[in-house]
């Protein structure tokens, strides 16, 4: 079922360590949705939650010494499931 909150955080293992995503909704409308359940598994690519109306996602990366960063993002670049924000060197 879905879940609706005003910030979300998801800790998601990867093979170079665990990736923290939080997601931050506007001020105005603080409404996020998701159908993600804790324990499963999801592949690359799977959408994650949508924020209704704006805001932020901030990203944590593991190793980030060693992630090199698409150079064709910056703040404020809309984003779909099939962008690469970059990749481990």
């Amino acid at each position: 079922s879905d879940v609706c909150s005003s910030d979300l955080i998801y800790t998601i293992q990867t093979k170079n360590g665990v990736m923290t995503l939080y997601q931050i909704a506007g001020f105005l409308v603080r409404r996020i949705v998701t159908e993600l359940e804790v324990g499963n598994t999801y592949e690359t690519g799977e959408t994650v939650g949508m924020i209704k109306f704006g805001s932020r996602v901030d990203i944590l990366i593991p190793n980030a010494s060693r992630f090199v960063v698409n150079p064709s993002l910056s703040i404020g670049t809309s984003v779909t499931p099939e962008t690469v924000f970059g990749q481990y060197k």
